[in-house]
């Protein structure tokens, strides 16, 4: 359980006085390859969720799973707003799925050719022991199945909000590259960034950050 987070979101509420009633409603991205190692296109299957939280935002991670991957890595690049003063691994479904911060490559793999350069990032653990279930293997450990999701915890830097975040991510100015691994028959990886149109999800959507916190409060989990 990371204790650190959870004490910065609790300054965060009180120097920021937001409340959860205020949170805008969800947006959706999906992602564009920009490399060329497999022949499946993932980017429908790979998706993003964008909720506004008191002092910052959650980036949730899902897999679809229509071809067999795994989202092993995840890359942040806020170099041109400097919007998030961190961004750090928060949560994620459980069993079956363990990120840490700091991913290894630093960048993005094939980013640089696309103008990516990684601020914050985090990436899946090659063993992990949760609830006596040892799941060893990083793209076992990433996002890999249905229902399976990662969440990343941003803190705001300045007088940054959710509108700003939003029109950084429509003009390409705050962008998001995730490495997938273990693609189809073949196991290629493929790297991947955020489309800069979002999807609207349901209002009540953004509900789902309060029962995640509370999932983050009561959670104690190991890794080894």
């Amino acid at each position: 359980m990371r204790i650190a987070s959870i004490l910065r979101l609790a300054a965060a509420l009180v120097i920021g006085g937001f409340s959860l009633e205020g949170a805008a409603a969800s947006l959706q991205y999906h992602f564009e390859r920009i490399s060329d190692n497999s022949p499946e296109l993932l980017g429908q299957q790979l998706s993003l969720e964008v909720e506004a939280l008191p002092g910052g935002a959650l980036f949730t991670f899902r897999n679809a799973v229509g071809v067999r991957s795994s989202i092993t890595d995840i890359y942040f690049d806020d170099r041109r707003r400097r919007l998030f003063s961190d961004i750090i691994y928060q949560a994620d479904s459980g069993v079956g799925v363990s990120f840490d911060g700091h991913a290894a490559p630093v960048n993005l793999p094939a980013g640089q050719a696309a103008g990516f350069v990684a601020s914050f990032s985090g990436d899946s653990n090659s063993r992990s022991l949760e609830q006596g279930v040892l799941t060893a293997g990083v793209p076992s450990n990433g996002v890999n199945r249905l229902g399976e999701w990662v969440s990343f915890l941003g803190f705001w830097a300045g007088a940054t909000n959710f509108d700003g975040l939003l029109q950084a991510l429509g003009q390409g100015d705050f962008r998001v590259g995730l490495h997938v691994q273990g693609i189809g028959r073949g196991g290629a990886s493929d790297s991947y960034v955020n489309q800069p149109s979002a999807v609207p999800l349901p209002a009540a959507a953004w509900l789902f950050a309060s029962a995640l916190f509370g999932f983050v409060l009561m959670a104690n989990r190991r890794k080894v």
